[in-house]
């Protein structure tokens, strides 16, 4: 049996498909699930122990607690999402509208959350 030569071919090959291996952008959301679903990181940048919640959960009304932060908020495409200033999702509270891909950075400080299909 000659698997020397196998070794050493994959030996030498490993680094090259590291090096080939495309990494994502940091300046785009990573690829995620449906529309109404939303990708939510605590920390810039899509960074921090992110959450993907499904479409059936970001169509609900979300109120984050005092302590948890969301600094980067991307939607999927087909949806959008509303952020608010006040309890409950009421439309007289809306900040913004965001739409995919999301806001990576700098986003707004707000008390609740709803996501849509278009």
């Amino acid at each position: 049996m000659h698997i020397l030569p196998f070794i050493h071919l994959t030996l030498l090959l490993l680094p090259i498909l590291a090096i080939a291996t495309p990494t994502p952008d940091p300046e785009e959301a990573p690829a995620r699930g449906a529309p109404a679903a939303v990708f939510i990181c605590p920390r810039s940048n899509w960074a921090g122990g992110c959450q993907l919640i499904p479409a059936s959960e970001a169509v609900k009304c979300h109120e984050p607690t005092e302590n948890s932060y969301i600094n980067s908020f991307g939607p999927d495409q087909g949806g959008y999402c509303e952020i608010y200033y006040g309890w409950g999702c009421q439309r007289s509270t809306r900040i913004r509208i965001i739409r995919h891909p999301g806001v990576a950075e700098r986003l707004e400080r707000f008390t609740s959350w709803k996501c849509y299909v278009r």
